[in-house]
């Protein structure tokens, strides 16, 4: 991801409970962590452009 100069990049972590919980997802579904990610991101994007059509 491309930043604008001047502005810092942050690194998101996640605590500990959190990391353990989304640990226990990838175990239990078989996943990757980015297989996750990139499913829930395809599911949004889904959710919203049927919402968007729904609205026009």
């Amino acid at each position: 991801m491309a930043v604008a100069p001047g502005n810092k990049r942050v690194n998101a972590t996640l605590d500990p409970q959190r990391q353990k919980k989304l640990e226990e997802l990838c175990v239990s579904s078989n996943k990757s962590i980015s297989e996750l990610f990139c499913k829930w991101i395809d599911t949004a994007y889904v959710l919203e452009m049927s919402w968007n059509k729904k609205i026009k």
